[in-house]
């Protein structure tokens, strides 16, 4: 039977309290400020409730010992060292909480990473970061909230803008930045878009700085090339709407071989059917400017490092071919 009612302030007081859970109730009201009394408490479950409110702003360093909050009311998602929930400011303004398992093996290294790429970095599509909360037990981020999520189910148009997006944020960091840095984990999970569609990088756990030497690619260390080819992968992800694991490449077919194989002519094949409309007047712009794109991703998954483009020159082209699909229609465009 679930419970009901409000938690009372004088849950602060058992001071011997090391777990708490309220989770699948019907809890209501504020969240009590009392909760960062507990300094034994390990573990916080609130999911699927009805509280209002704000944990403490300084729980973390009222509360040593915890090492676990679960809000699954709010989950958002997980990933391989963290969940991410949705939160509430008092002023309505919405945010991510990301919160680091440390139980698990690399967590509290990813938190590190994390925090020493982005204390610094300032770029309109990399992910805020509003502040941090760490100590031996507990370790989150506090994150600009992106409303649309992921980036399938748009037009071509929004596609191509997102992937301009990631492009100039990865120029910045390759070549802007006074010390090279390198994603190492570009995927589309990675890309989150604002309330006006605006791209924004995010997840920095295994990114990595370069050192003197490092930035060509060669066997065995660290390179921007990699993430050279991760744009490509997301490029014909993203127009194709087919991921490298799906069951169609078998017996030695892959998405790169399969996107190669269909230009020039037979592109119409692969490109995601949602992006072309029966009897559709733009039809062959559309085509050409997929194809282009293509093309590109193909550049920038060379075997090679040095023969993959740089993140300058593989900005430079998708606002090139942009700039040509607009160029190629007379008239308002239909996306």
């Amino acid at each position: 039977m679930a419970l009901e009612d409000t938690i009372p302030p004088h849950i602060g007081n058992p001071s011997f309290l090391v777990l708490l859970n309220f989770t699948n109730n019907s809890f209501h009201g504020l969240i009590p400020k009392e909760l960062a009394h507990l300094q034994r408490l390990k573990s916080i479950s609130l999911g699927y409730n009805f509280f209002s409110g704000n944990l403490p702003t300084d729980m973390c360093y009222h509360l040593p010992k915890l090492n676990k909050l679960d809000l699954d009311s709010n989950l958002l998602g997980t990933g391989s060292f963290c969940s991410v929930y949705k939160g509430t400011f008092t002023d309505g303004t919405i945010l991510a909480i990301k919160v680091f398992n440390l139980q698990q093996e690399g967590a509290s290294r990813s938190f590190d990473t994390e925090y020493k790429m982005l204390r610094n970095i300032r770029h309109r599509n990399l992910t805020k970061v509003i502040r941090s909360c760490s100590n031996l037990n507990f370790r989150a981020f506090v994150l600009q909230y992106m409303l649309n999520g992921s980036h399938y189910f748009l037009t071509i148009l929004q596609r191509l803008d997102i992937m301009i997006d990631v492009a100039c944020t990865l120029d910045y960091l390759h070549h802007c930045y006074s010390i090279p840095m390198v994603h190492c984990d570009l995927k589309p999970n990675n890309i989150l878009l604002d309330e006006d569609m605006v791209a924004h990088l995010c997840d920095f756990g295994i990114s990595k700085f370069l050192g003197e030497g490092e930035k060509l690619g060669l066997e065995g260390l660290v390179s921007t090339r990699s993430d050279v080819y991760s744009y490509g992968v997301i490029l014909m992800e993203t127009f194709t709407r087919t991921k490298p694991t799906d069951e169609i490449f078998v017996g030695g077919l892959s998405l790169k071989l399969w996107v190669s194989e269909s230009l020039p002519n037979p592109i119409i094949e692969v490109i995601d059917a949602n992006l072309l409309r029966p009897k559709d007047g733009q039809l062959s712009a559309k085509v050409q400017c997929v194809s282009s794109i293509m093309q590109l991703a193909l550049n920038c998954r060379a075997e090679s490092p040095q023969d993959r483009l740089n993140m300058e020159e593989a900005m430079a082209t998708p606002k090139k071919i942009r700039h040509q699909f607009l160029a190629s229609h007379e008239g308002p465009v239909i996306p």
